[in-house]
């Protein structure tokens, strides 16, 4: 059974396999499947720069001062910004989910060099989190948790399937995708060239997968809020690359996507501290061999 929406800024399909002889036949699967979307709705309204009472819209609004309260937000958005944190502190700032989706979202990428001195200091390092699920903004900020929310929806969705007893299930989110079950599923890594094409990655059981291009197909893609960006140079990251991390999470996996693309070592010391896996294939050296069609 499958089922798909439109939520974060992509398709996201959620598929469950089931045994009636373990589960019985009378298990509504449809309301499995319907509260696995209700976790990454939620995720969503938390976490989205897109809603104005998001956790993350009212840090963005926040004026910081010596005398501005902390301000208390949603566990789950709690959680991701700990992890995002984290990740900025071991990538030495390779990732920061900062200024740039930001800029690029309000259409603003043609001034960012005008802005560069002022948006220097923009970082989620500005952020402290206290105790009681609480934040204080110690400088301005402009978040956009972007791919790492979304990565942080799809284990939500997956850990509400394992919940109600589904042992063998798929939820796919565009660049991140969780598997779980014994039999072995074929994992395609999507790419945009001429057009969408896809590339075998292997068979797994359980996997939790991001991958991220730095290719564009002209320039009105770079408009995109989940296209690539550099925290250093606050600039885009264009090129012929697929960036792919595998880790114990897809919030890990792809937050780490953003980090590889940066510093584009999969050998950096952060994948193995994390236990995760990092991979970056040019696209220039990928063979009509290499493809395969999703269906």
């Amino acid at each position: 059974m499958m089922r798909c929406k439109p939520l974060m800024g992509t398709f996201i399909e959620i598929q469950i396999e089931f045994d009636s002889t373990k589960m019985g036949k009378s298990c509504d699967h449809e309301h499995f499947i319907a509260a696995a979307f209700r976790e990454i709705e939620r995720v969503e309204y938390l976490m989205s720069i897109f809603e104005n009472r998001s956790d993350i819209s009212i840090i963005n609004q926040t004026v910081s001062s010596s005398n501005q309260p902390s301000l208390e937000i949603h566990p789950w958005t709690y959680e991701v910004l700990k992890t995002a944190k984290l990740l900025h502190k071991m990538t030495k700032g390779a990732f920061d989910c900062g200024v740039g989706h930001v800029l690029n979202t309000w259409g603003l990428r043609s001034q960012m060099k005008e802005f560069n001195h002022m948006l220097s200091n923009y970082s989620i390092a500005n952020i402290e989190l206290q105790k009681n699920h609480s934040v204080r903004v110690h400088h301005p900020v402009l978040l956009d948790l972007g791919g790492i929310a979304k990565g942080y929806a799809v284990d939500r969705a997956m850990n509400k399937l394992k919940s109600y007893g589904i042992e063998k299930a798929v939820v796919n989110a565009g660049g991140d995708l969780r598997v779980m079950g014994s039999v072995p599923k074929k994992v395609l890594l999507r790419y945009l060239g001429e057009k969408t094409e896809f590339i075998e990655f292997g068979k797994f059981t359980d996997i939790a997968i991001a991958t991220s291009s730095s290719l564009i197909r002209d320039h009105s893609e770079i408009m995109q809020s989940q296209h690539l960006m550099n925290p250093f140079q606050k600039e885009p990251i264009i090129g012929k690359e697929l960036f792919t991390v595998t880790a114990g999470s897809c919030m890990l996996a792809d937050a780490l996507t953003k980090a590889l693309a940066v510093d584009k070592n999969p050998k950096a010391k952060y994948f193995s501290a994390l236990g995760a896996t990092a991979y970056v294939n040019q696209i220039d050296d990928l063979t009509q061999s290499d493809l395969v069609n999703f269906s």
